[in-house]
């Protein structure tokens, strides 16, 4: 196969380059269509196939301790690459005008899809050589071992592939004692398994370890023994305490027996997270210490984030309604504590777009949030963030009492005339800069008198820079922060590294503002109905204007009409089940991503910025972290983004509060016959 990309499956003892910005979620999917579709076509799946006899096999789920604290799981390799080579990213995918771009940036596509550390040395063209059925990854937690309390597992079933896998585990032999790996030959249960061992690198403390067995028509891998012991004993019926025991695996996966009407009804990719666990142990793998600001791990943890038991979702491709379809459930253990009642998503999304949302928005979100009550639920959370009880209380008085300040009672003057309803909306304007990428963010008020505009006055004239305008009788505040010295070093010098700043690079940015230009205004779309407003904080002060004018201008919101939105709407409404949902969103692919596109063939995605993106990097990312500015992987050798946008279709979501816990379903349409 030649041309085939080789991406290295790795189990990680060292920290992962991480890129927080959420751009890269599409190309990941499309990189991954790519490998695929570049190692197969159909004829070789359908051969592939016919040469093999139904055998049944233990689940993953089978294998694994209840320890796992995540696993994903292909449920049949060759129909998975084959019902993804029927969407439309698999047939993007195979499409000659990548192949240069497959091509050249091969090796360092491996480097992004691989984390550092010792490696299994699997490729993808060698899991469809030997895969004949399931491929499932586990990460396993074992905090009784330290300093590596965790584990990693792999289970391939190999039906009639004996020979290939022994070809396989040969080639990854000669590849580790390359490495210097010395080789044990060990038995268990009469079962052969090979454990290599790696020298340590300086500093290092965990020993690094790889082990194989061929067990039956099943190919077992570990960086361990006694994951790899577990997993043969559970082949032989031998062991307790498995996954697919465990009454929470069992409840969250009960939740995803819905049948959605044009969904396949062969899963395609199914998996199971523990989200605290798997965070916890992730961070174990990375290697990197805490930071000695608070570990925010452990304050969820602490305030009862563990409540949040799992999430089981799975993935359906080449479904006759859908080219993607996600189902999902995040299962939780009632009662919630306080500060986890922050999450509190009434079914009560509004139904109607409004009539200021443009017919050319990139992407729509209708949500429901009881902010009037969530909003104190963060007290705990804060307080213990900052190290000391109180803080999140004298803040709110700060901002009533300060006499500099701008003396507003958030309980009083604010909160009661915030309703539930929240919109968001994205748009991209050309032509395309990194400053393209615009996003606005309205809540719905209940204000007949007017006082909240009265108090975001006061509190705006209390900010140095803002500036009012004045547009179509609404006071818009446009907020511009100047940029000293030394922030304009830091963007334009790689985050410090070559300028002659006093401060370290992680002072300064945390000084910075979360945004340096932003707009907020108060605005009632309908003067006959004071009560109607709503507070609107947009990335750019043109999207409200627009927004003002496309209301005066129309009675409905053009956008629903669009051809490409109208049959999400309608897909959306048949996937609540005559349900309200708390959440809903339509995303017009083609608009969404054509940004993130042309910046990454002009190698400039790192640096491009987005209000949502921007306040999620600087929250989540470690303040010791430098942001990255370099694109490792080069996208000049992708073809316009004119030539491929037609491969995108639109696609949607809807999310439901439930007793126990939120449904999810996510979808990409399909293509339109004809």
């Amino acid at each position: 196969m030649l041309g085939t990309p080789t991406v290295t499956i790795d189990i990680v003892h060292s920290p992962p380059r991480v890129n927080h910005r959420l751009s890269f979620c599409f190309f990941g999917i499309v990189l991954f269509a790519g490998f695929f579709a570049q190692i197969c076509n159909s004829q070789e799946v359908a051969a592939l196939k016919g040469d093999v006899q139904p055998i049944s096999l233990p689940s993953a789920a089978d294998l694994l301790p209840q320890t796992t604290q995540g696993y994903v799981r292909i449920v049949d390799v060759p129909m998975f690459v084959e019902r993804w080579g029927q969407t439309q990213l698999g047939i993007l995918g195979q499409d000659d005008r990548l192949k240069d771009f497959w091509s050249d940036q091969r090796i360092e596509i491996q480097k992004r899809f691989s984390n550092a550390g010792w490696q299994l040395n699997f490729q993808v063209e060698d899991l469809y050589d030997i895969a004949t059925g399931q491929a499932a990854l586990a990460w396993i937690a074992k905090p009784q071992d330290q300093p590596k309390p965790y584990a990693i597992a792999l289970v391939l079933d190999i039906v009639g592939k004996k020979e290939e896998c022994g070809a396989l585990l040969a080639r990854i032999d000669k590849e580790l004692k390359t490495r210097k790996a010395v080789l044990r030959k060990l038995e268990y249960r009469s079962i052969a398994i090979n454990q290599y061992t790696l020298p340590r690198g300086p500093g290092e403390i965990i020993i690094r370890e790889s082990l194989y067995a061929m067990v039956g028509e099943q190919l077992f891998a570990a960086d361990e023994l006694d994951t790899l012991k577990f997993l043969i004993d559970s082949s032989a019926s031998k062991s307790e305490s498995l996954l697919s025991q465990l009454p929470l695996f069992i409840a969250s996966n009960a939740k995803l027996t819905k049948k959605y009407e044009g969904v396949s009804d062969a899963i395609d990719v199914e998996y199971f997270v523990r989200p605290i666990g798997l965070a916890k142990l992730l961070r174990s793998i990375s290697g990197k210490p805490v930071a000695v600001q608070t570990d925010a791990l452990k304050v969820l943890e602490n305030q009862g984030f563990t409540k949040l038991e799992a999430a089981a979702g799975r993935v359906y491709f080449g479904s006759p309604n859908f080219d993607i379809f996600h189902d999902a459930f995040v299962i939780i253990d009632p009662p919630l504590p306080d500060s986890v009642q922050v999450l509190d998503f009434p079914n009560q999304a509004g139904k109607q777009i409004p009539a200021w949302v443009g017919a050319d928005a990139s992407n729509f979100l209708s949500m429901a949030w009881n902010s009037k009550d969530a909003f104190w639920k963060v007290e705990s959370i804060v307080d213990e963030m900052a190290g000391q009880k109180g803080v999140f209380e004298s803040v709110i008085d700060g901002i009533k009492i300060d006499p500099v300040g701008p003396q507003i009672d958030i309980k009083l003057q604010v909160l009661p005339y915030l309703t539930s309803e929240i919109y968001s909306v994205g748009d991209t304007v050309e032509p395309i800069t990194l400053e393209s990428r615009r996003s606005m963010i309205a809540i719905r008020i209940n204000d007949p008198q007017g006082k909240l505009a009265l108090v975001l006055e006061r509190a705006m004239k209390n900010e140095p820079d803002a500036k009012p305008e004045d547009f179509r009788e609404v006071r818009i505040w446009k907020v511009t922060r100047a940029e000293d010295g030394d922030d304009l070093a830091l963007e334009s010098d790689d985050f410090g590294f070559g300028n002659k700043a006093s401060k370290p690079v992680a002072q300064m940015e945390e000084e910075k503002p979360l945004l340096s230009n932003w707009a907020i205004t108060i605005y009632n779309p309908t003067p006959d109905n004071p009560a109607n407003g709503f507070l609107i904080f947009a990335s750019h002060s043109e999207m409200i204007k627009e927004a003002i004018e496309r209301n005066a201008a129309n009675s409905n919101s053009l956008f629903a009409s669009e051809s490409d939105v109208a049959p999400v709407l309608a897909m959306i409404e048949k996937l609540n089940l005559d349900n309200d949902p708390s959440m809903w969103q339509v995303t017009r692919t083609a608009k969404s991503f054509k940004m993130q596109y042309e910046l990454f063939r002009q190698d400039k995605l790192p640096q491009s910025k987005s209000m949502l993106a921007t306040i999620f990097d600087r929250l989540i990312r470690p303040k010791d972290e430098v942001k990255p500015v370099d694109q490792k992987v080069k996208g000049n050798k992708l073809p316009p983004f004119d030539t491929i946008s037609d491969f995108l279709m639109p696609g949607g979501s809807r999310l439901r509060t439930e007793e126990q816990g939120w449904s999810f379903s996510g979808f990409i349409l399909a293509k339109p016959k004809g």
